[in-house]
């Protein structure tokens, strides 16, 4: 049984080209006219609820037992993106490939099934694909089984466990390493802080000390991750951490193969050595580096609408808008935010939820530094309405609160100003105390929306005690630098 949800979800997160797919083949027959009817119903609607779907076909047979059709409906979408991604890469041949292979065996047309079990095992060796390797071989030791019997082909037997061996020696490497890197702060930490006796444990492994155990390319990318992770988190050696991810960066692109298939990995620590620029304020390296992900489907001749190629490259506009905002430079990230719109019309490619937060609050951020504040309330307003995970507050839309709090202290909306405290204040006690820095901004903004106080002098007192007294280690999640704060007051004090 699917879990409540699932359906609507799925349906959401679907491209513009993989829908128009799934509708062309539902209309093809009568008997799923009824599934393109809920598709549609679903794809449309804003606020879907079962309730809504029952009073919207009331009179439809199906709505006595809409969970069965909710059921078939995704087992029909799940069948067509399989046959529109059926060639779309690397792993979605080779399991197409399998299935034919199973079939040739069970029909004894053991030739053929052979033939096609060496072609996959060339494509494995070429891509770096060990467990689709492993699976070809366990087909072709079927295969020399059914064929000949265990003693006639006893030697190729033998040679296929052999490299079967070696092939689980490199995951069973990969494994080990994954797993240092997956559960590092456990490894280190002791209560809240790290702990010496567990560093030089683990600074003694021997994966850790010697490149050469590192059987695999991907052994290799999570032995130089785990040397960032000791010197960004460990050691605060900026300078060490940044070799460490330009290392994976230059070992992927001395293997195209393993690039084209694994975009993602390779877009995924780019941005990271850009987020280790922004930290450290070396700004002037990032354009180049952005310029070189922009760069990669013309470079390496990636698919240009691959899903992975996109999210990372939308990734990059990110991260040059978090440029712009570090520099000031909002005419040109409201540029950029023009190029970014026409990106993801052009590719109709849907962006996901963490990406959306990110981007509405970076939207409304340089609109109201651009003194738009009707276009910094409608894209705050576009990321209240973004759901978020149960149990948890995010990120973007407390800066989000905060930003509106600001916008309107910039329109004198003290009316506004009051609700939106009190509304921004509750949606945080829902989940927590408040902080620091959220306490201290909702006393500022309080004493805003008094009056009591003029308001020059606010921002005068304020702005001089986040100079001179404000402690740094009260920085829980960098409300203050992250919304730009001191900046806002300057500006106001210089125009008051």
């Amino acid at each position: 049984m699917t879990k409540k949800g699932n359906l609507i979800k799925l349906i959401k997160a679907l491209s513009k080209s993989e829908k128009r797919y799934i509708k062309i083949h539902l209309k093809k027959s009568k008997e799923y006219s009824n599934y393109l009817l809920l598709f549609n119903f679903i794809d449309s609607a804003t606020n879907y609820t079962d309730q809504s779907i029952k009073l919207t076909f009331h009179n439809k047979t199906f709505i006595k037992q809409l969970h069965v059709t909710k059921n078939y409906l995704t087992k029909l979408i799940l069948k067509h993106l399989k046959n529109f991604h059926q060639k779309s890469n690397h792993k979605f041949k080779l399991l197409n490939r399998i299935l034919e292979i199973e079939i040739l065996i069970n029909k004894e047309q053991f030739d053929l099934a052979e033939f096609y079990v060496e072609s996959i095992v060339k494509q494995c060796d070429i891509f770096y694909d060990y467990i689709s390797l492993y699976q070809a071989l366990e087909l072709k030791r079927k295969i020399i089984t059914e064929k000949y019997g265990i003693q006639e082909g006893k030697k190729e037997l033998n040679i296929i466990i052999e490299k079967e061996n070696q092939i689980l020696g490199i995951l069973f490497n990969i494994n080990e390493y994954s797993n240092l890197n997956f559960n590092f702060f456990d490894f280190l930490k002791a209560g809240s802080q790290f702990s010496k006796k567990q560093y030089t444990e683990l600074s003694k492994h021997p994966l850790i000390q010697n490149q050469e155990l590192a059987q695999s390319i991907e052994a290799k990318i999570n032995y130089f991750y785990l040397h960032f992770q000791i010197s960004a988190y460990h050691d605060h050696d900026f300078k060490a951490a940044t070799e460490n991810i330009q290392n994976i960066l230059q070992l992927i692109e001395k293997k195209k193969n393993f690039l084209q298939e694994n975009t993602n990995i390779y877009i995924n620590f780019a941005n990271q050595l850009i987020n280790l620029y922004l930290y450290t304020k070396n700004y002037l390296v990032i354009p180049a580096l952005l310029e070189k992900i922009r760069n990669l489907p013309k470079t390496f001749q990636l698919k240009t609408n691959h899903p992975d190629t996109l999210k990372g490259l939308l990734q990059s506009y990110l991260y040059e808008l978090e440029l712009y905002k570090h520099t000031g430079q909002t005419k040109l990230a409201l540029n950029l935010i023009e190029d970014l719109e026409i990106f993801i019309k052009k590719h109709n490619y849907p962006i996901t939820k963490d990406h959306l937060t990110q981007y509405y609050f970076l939207f409304a951020y340089f609109n109201f530094y651009n003194f738009n504040y009707l276009k910094t309330l409608y894209y705050l307003r576009l990321l209240a309405k973004l759901p978020t995970i149960e149990n948890s507050l995010n990120q973007e839309k407390i800066l989000g609160d905060f930003l509106e709090l600001q916008t309107y202290v910039q329109q004198n909306r003290r009316i506004d100003l009051r609700k939106s405290l009190i509304q921004k204040k509750a949606n945080i006690r829902k989940y927590r105390r408040f902080n620091f820095e959220e306490k201290l901004l909702f006393n500022f903004f309080e004493n805003i929306q008094n009056n009591k106080i003029p308001q020059e002098q606010l921002y005068n007192q304020f702005h001089d005690y986040l100079i001179n007294e404000f402690p740094k280690e009260e920085h829980q999640n960098n409300l203050i630098q992250e919304l730009n704060i001191n900046k806002w007051l300057k500006k106001e004090l210089t125009n008051q």
